[in-house]
């Protein structure tokens, strides 16, 4: 938490909109591109920690979507920055729906939790780009997903939110998510 926290120019998991305050929009745009870098890099390896195993405060996750997905740090992303994020976000919730289906009580609602944040942040992305209407309702749809429902249409709308997310033109190179590898006999 304390990593994101820096890495999203938050503190205490202080969510990005209550700073406006004590940082101008002018230095927001300025940091942003400089942080972001570093940012993808712990994001990802956390990530690669939920497809091998079980990630440490998985809720952690809901802060760097919680970043990108504000409308003013969006703005101040660049276009392949932007690109990364979604692909970030679409892996998470991804990989937290995964967890999510194969845990009970306190880590499932947790994983729950993520994948909402993340389907929230793809929602809200979809209303900073044009054109993004599809790309909200498909989002919306996998937030919606509950463990233990029919696999095949849990995958059927991941698949379909991928392929929205690529209808959108600077998402076209995204790839499918980092698959979960089950725990092997103990």
């Amino acid at each position: 938490v304390e990593t994101y926290d820096a890495l999203t120019l938050t503190f205490d998991s202080s969510s990005a909109q209550q700073l406006p305050a004590r940082i101008s929009d002018t230095a927001w745009k300025s940091l942003v591109p400089l942080v972001f870098p570093e940012l993808e890099k712990f994001w990802t390896a956390r990530l690669a920690i939920y497809a091998k195993g079980e990630p440490v405060e998985c809720v952690a996750e809901t802060i760097p979507v919680r970043f990108v997905s504000w409308p003013r740090t969006w703005s101040a992303l660049s276009e392949q920055q932007q690109a990364s994020a979604v692909q970030a976000t679409y892996n998470q919730l991804s990989l937290a729906f995964e967890h999510a289906s194969a845990s009970s009580g306190v880590a499932r609602e947790a994983y729950l939790r993520v994948m909402q944040f993340s389907a929230d942040g793809l929602a809200t992305i979809a209303t900073m780009e044009p054109g993004s209407e599809a790309l909200s309702a498909a989002a919306r749809t996998v937030r919606s997903l509950q463990p233990g429902g029919p696999p095949e249409a849990a995958q059927q709308a991941m698949n379909d939110l991928r392929a929205t997310i690529r209808r959108v033109p600077k998402f076209q190179k995204l790839v499918e998510a980092p698959r979960r590898v089950a725990a092997g006999p103990g």
